[in-house]
């Protein structure tokens, strides 16, 4: 799969991990309205742990630095985990989904896609 559909907190993991360089080697990732606009809310919440805050302006700066790989999903109008799986079942030959979360797991497993995940904090793993 050359294509990849991430949430916000697979994004803030690979952050964290130091693992955003992985995802370059894909040819493109898609990325929801939804997941965008969570990574803005966290990145200027006052609400929010500083290291946080951190996370998420250090994933828009590297999506805004990799731009020409970047498509943005503006057609469904679900929250960010239902349109996580909406649009993994629509682009289910050509896309993986990256997550962490392990509710959006079980919902993807379930209708069959694959899901790309980070392992002992320093690889990821298709599964």
């Amino acid at each position: 799969m050359n294509r990849i559909i991430p949430d916000t907190n697979f994004l803030i993991y690979l952050v964290r991990f130091k693992l955003l360089d992985k995802i370059e080697n894909y040819k493109e990732i898609l990325l929801l309205k939804q997941v965008l606009a969570e990574l803005v809310v966290l990145s200027k919440s006052k609400g929010e742990k500083v290291v946080d805050r951190e996370r998420a302006g250090i994933a828009l700066q590297f999506l805004e630095k990799i731009g020409e790989k970047v498509k943005f999903v503006n057609d469904i109008d679900s929250k960010a985990d239902d349109a996580v799986l909406e649009l993994g079942m629509k682009e289910k030959k050509t896309a993986i989904v990256g997550t962490m979360d392990k509710e959006l797991i079980k919902r993807l497993k379930k209708e069959g896609l694959n899901v790309l995940m980070i392992r002992q904090k320093k690889y990821l793993e298709e599964r």
